[in-house]
């Protein structure tokens, strides 16, 4: 394994114990009141525009004479921009909202949106947030709130969802070191790989591509598990929550779908 793995490694792996820490600490965040911008209509738009144009010149940097960004800076800037496109859409979503209460005099009925417009403060935090910085998954800011506002992290499940999600670690990490051991990238760059006919490249290749796999799969393990550890994400039962999409029902205002001790009505998606 090369060293940007190995560091790469340490840090996924350090992020799951951490996360059973943090559940100590949540309980001291909370989000700033106040807003920074003015809500622009066209934000969304404008976000998606700024973000992928930026994404688009980090990846062609060298062509500036600069030098190319590592693989931790490319994976962080990715995440970095699907968080802030999703993000200028909540807020959208949110003032669209505010406007039909207005107007018709009573609350809204779309479940899972923001409750009040995220100041800088917030958006700093949720963009580097350290759950999935360089992995993922990617989460919607109102999952963040969510997490940080947990009655009773404490109690959620952790410890067995977070071993149910990583006892396949050890499979995909001794195919990654067994495939890797006897067909190692290095090689494809070499003379010697493009004399061999064409079948024996196509299954190299083949072996390649699941040597990637494999690692990727470990990767993604760790960084659910490190949700798991954290209680990102954790919503009870009773929500009805869709993965990527949070909560279907106002659970908060039902007494029996609040959070409960591990086991009776928690449940991580």
């Amino acid at each position: 394994m090369s060293p940007d793995e190995l560091v790469y490694l340490g840090i996924l792996a350090a992020s799951i114990p951490i996360g059973f820490l943090f559940r100590y600490l949540i309980r001291n965040f909370s989000l700033s009141p106040t807003p920074l911008f003015t809500f622009l209509r066209s934000a969304p738009a404008l976000s998606l525009a700024w973000t992928f144009l930026y994404l688009l010149f980090f990846r062609l940097v060298t062509w500036f004479g600069l030098p190319p960004p590592t693989p931790f800076a490319n994976a962080i800037q990715l995440l970095l921009t699907l968080k802030m496109v999703s993000l200028a859409n909540e807020v959208q979503s949110f003032h669209i909202e505010k406007k039909q209460e207005v107007s018709s005099f009573s609350k809204s009925p779309v479940v899972g949106g923001l409750s009040q417009e995220p100041s800088l403060y917030d958006m700093i935090a949720y963009s580097y947030c350290y759950v999935g910085i360089m992995t993922g998954p990617f989460f919607r800011f109102q999952t963040y709130v969510d997490w940080l506002r947990q009655p009773s992290s404490l109690d959620l499940p952790g410890r067995v969802p977070c071993m149910l999600r990583l006892r396949l670690v050890p499979v995909y990490g001794a195919l990654f070191l067994t495939a890797n051991a006897y067909f190692p990238l290095a090689y494809v760059l070499t003379e010697e790989f493009l004399e061999h006919h064409f079948f024996f490249r196509l299954f190299y290749m083949t072996v390649v591509f699941f040597v990637f796999r494999m690692r990727f799969y470990a990767a993604w393990c760790g960084a659910e598990a490190g949700c798991i550890s954290a209680g990102l994400g954790c919503y009870p039962e009773g929500a009805l929550s869709k993965p990527g999409g949070g909560p279907t029902v106002n659970y908060r205002q039902v007494s029996h779908m609040i959070f409960s001790p591990v086991g009776e009505n928690s449940k991580v998606h």
